[in-house]
């Protein structure tokens, strides 16, 4: 369905072992009972989450896949007014790309997005609509909380910790000098004095 769309996009850089007739995405839940649906370059297609978010072909699979879960929660409810099923659309850049590494240099994986479900979507899931994520009730991770957390643990801390340290530096120089000039006013003081 997609190939139609963007097979003249030459300029785009898809990867290894890309293919448009057998290359697509595969979509799975995580070990952890998180409400997670996890979405994967299906091998042997080998591309980075760096590369596949600047891929059209991604983000029209991720906005169809959205409109599927929409689409298929409002049959299963029977209702208009429902909640959108998706909260977010997370992808991991660098260090953080390969989730249960050790290794911080271990930065090229395989490329995968997160679509974090709405606790409303994974309430109706049961036997007969999308199985594999029944009872899947734990809050996804909060990715920008923790990215907040980092941001002022790590970076904004060591911007206060060098202000602070450049305050005292300033401060001890201006003690030094103070200490310089009260030396010549006692040694002025003590040749007054000694004259007298």
């Amino acid at each position: 369905m997609l190939n139609s769309h963007f097979t003249n996009e030459i300029n785009n850089d898809y990867g290894l072992n890309f293919n448009w007739q057998s290359s697509s995405f595969v979509f799975t839940s995580k070990r952890e009972t998180v409400r997670d649906l996890v979405m994967y370059a299906t091998p042997p297609w080998h591309i980075t989450n760096r590369k596949m978010a600047r891929l059209p072909l991604f983000w029209s699979t991720v906005l169809y896949t959205c409109r599927f879960l929409y689409s298929e929660l409002r049959l299963q409810t029977n209702r208009d007014n429902i909640e959108w099923p998706v909260n977010a659309i997370a992808l991991n850049f660098g260090k953080w790309e390969t989730g249960g590494s050790y290794s911080t240099h271990a930065i090229d994986c395989h490329a995968h997005a997160h679509l974090l479900l709405t606790r409303e979507f994974i309430h109706e899931c049961n036997e007969t609509f999308f199985r594999p994520l029944q009872g899947r009730q734990n809050a996804p991770p909060d990715y920008l909380n923790q990215n907040a957390e980092i941001l002022e643990r790590e970076r904004l801390l060591n911007y206060e910790l060098r202000t602070h340290q450049q305050t005292i530096k300033e401060l001890k120089t201006q003690v030094d000098d103070i200490q310089i000039n009260m030396k010549k006013m006692m040694t002025m003081l003590e040749n007054i004095l000694s004259k007298q």
